[in-house]
């Protein structure tokens, strides 16, 4: 942990608050100082149950909070998940999310799915599609979901290289 004066406040909590209908009540917080802006603050509640040996349910709801010295922005969401594993080395997921800022009547919707491939015990990656919503911009749009990821004990390091793609295949065809 950074003792520095900077990281003063920060944290970040997560963990099983309990069992509930045979799935698992979980929450997390976290506050993070963004030097030089402001503060950031996320939490969140949400449920999971597995629906049968293979399909798995997530839902939660989400509260973030950036605060800088002139502008305070609030933003609440609500985000599910169902998984199907195939094997122990293949899955899908399909997702949804809506996301609302009430100061500013912004909200956004995702969704999409995506297959996942674990290459080895400790390398993977993930491939899907994900679209939005935007309003009251009236705008949206389709990226593609390229993600590989690597496991270390107990972590799991992912970076979604969708973007870049899809940046690079536009350059390509202008």
């Amino acid at each position: 942990t950074d003792q520095s004066p900077l990281h003063k406040g920060e944290y970040n909590v997560s963990g099983v608050i309990g069992p509930l209908w045979n799935g698992h009540v979980y929450g997390m917080g976290r506050q993070m100082n963004l030097i030089g802006i402001g503060v950031f603050n996320y939490a969140a509640i949400g449920y999971n149950k597995s629906l049968s040996d293979n399909l798995f349910a997530d839902v939660a709801l989400h509260a973030m909070k950036l605060s800088t010295p002139r502008h305070v922005d609030e933003t609440f969401g609500i985000s599910g998940k169902l998984s199907y594993s195939f094997n122990s080395r293949m899955s899908l997921h399909v997702f949804g999310g809506f996301l609302f800022t009430p100061v500013t009547s912004f909200s956004r919707n995702d969704y999409g799915g995506s297959v996942a491939f674990d290459i080895t015990d400790s390398f993977g990656t993930e491939l899907g599609i994900r679209g939005y919503r935007e309003y009251p911009f009236e705008r949206g749009g389709v990226t593609p979901i390229l993600m590989p990821y690597y496991k270390f004990k107990k972590h799991k390091v992912e970076m979604d290289f969708g973007g870049f793609l899809q940046e690079i295949i536009y350059g390509l065809f202008k």
